[in-house]
């Protein structure tokens, strides 16, 4: 259930890998908000998009994406960021059209 992915998510985000990439994001943005500037009272590392394999429909783990995806955001602008836009989802080991399938030697 919906409710349940916000649980299991929530939790990965008290895991020592995210607070140490969290870290790195803040840092890289001068640890302030990249939308207003602020630099007092709680940040976060926002992704941009998320990343999901198209084959396992797992999303890629919190702290495994690229900095480039990522920006820091201060409570507000991130409540109003999402509230606004709906955070895009990227498939990968997605099939590529027109590439041959192999199923015991043989393709098709």
């Amino acid at each position: 259930t919906p409710t349940d992915q916000l649980r299991a998510y929530a939790s990965l985000l008290k895991r020592p890998e995210w607070e140490a990439f969290s870290k790195k994001v803040k840092s890289r943005d001068g640890n302030a908000c990249t939308c207003c500037g602020q630099s007092s009272g709680p940040l976060h590392a926002h992704h941009r998009q998320y990343h999901r394999d198209e084959k396992t429909r797992e999303y890629k783990l919190p702290w495994k994406y690229s900095l480039k995806v990522m920006i820091t955001l201060c409570e507000q602008c991130h409540t109003k960021g999402h509230q606004k836009y709906k955070v895009p989802v990227f498939f990968f080991n997605r099939p590529r059209p027109n590439t041959p399938r192999v199923m015991n030697g043989l393709k098709f």
